[in-house]
């Protein structure tokens, strides 16, 4: 039965039950501590200010995508930004460095293309790799593909001078569980350790 005060809702709108992200939002909580795991908001998925400020103090810090994402996170909250692009130009990255407390790269050239400003600032920074493996079957979606653009390659990760990079980042899993994510780890460790021994015999 549709209550009456839907029916006075004037639409097109969007009706949001705080009730059930509340709900949710427990869940994720107990995830968090029995996994030791930190959680981080993506304003790329729901950017609504107004909703927001009911439950984004649930969460550990915030995922920008663009230099607005990065400003409406430091407008909303005191949490940490995190903020990957596949592309940064010239005339924006300093104000993406100035709401942003981790900057993540999506190539070695990116990287050293602005490495200066990173260091420059304190900022902390990371790298997107392409692990190479994905269990998504649909290749238009599946971001990990032989010709992907998103990620440093294995082939590429010997080039990489980590002494100012303080951690990685990836992306391969859409509507997928704990397995998967078991899966993809062996794979990067696996990965890694090739990596190491090459380069120290």
């Amino acid at each position: 039965m549709i209550t009456n005060y839907l029916l006075d809702l004037p639409t097109p709108c969007h009706v949001i039950d705080l009730d059930k992200i509340e709900s949710n939002l427990n869940v994720l909580e107990y995830l968090c501590k029995k996994t030791n795991l930190l959680l981080l908001f993506a304003l790329k998925g729901f950017s609504n200010p107004q909703i927001l400020k009911y439950f984004i103090l649930h969460f550990d810090g915030i995922s920008a995508s663009s230099l607005w994402e990065a400003r409406l996170a430091k407008e909303l909250t005191s949490l940490p930004v995190h903020t990957f692009s596949p592309s940064y130009c010239e005339k924006t990255f300093s104000s993406i460095c100035s709401f942003s407390d981790y900057i993540i790269f999506n190539s070695i050239s990116q990287w050293e293309r602005f490495k200066t400003t990173i260091i420059s600032e304190k900022l902390n920074c990371g790298i997107r790799i392409n692990p190479e493996y994905s269990e998504i079957k649909k290749y238009a979606i599946n971001p990990c593909h032989p010709s992907s653009r998103f990620g440093v390659h294995i082939e590429e990760l010997e080039k990489i001078d980590f002494s100012n990079i303080k951690g990685i980042h990836f992306h391969n899993m859409c509507e997928q569980y704990s397995d998967t994510f078991r899966n993809t780890l062996t794979v990067i460790e696996k990965n890694l350790e090739y990596i190491y021994i090459k380069r120290n015999g």
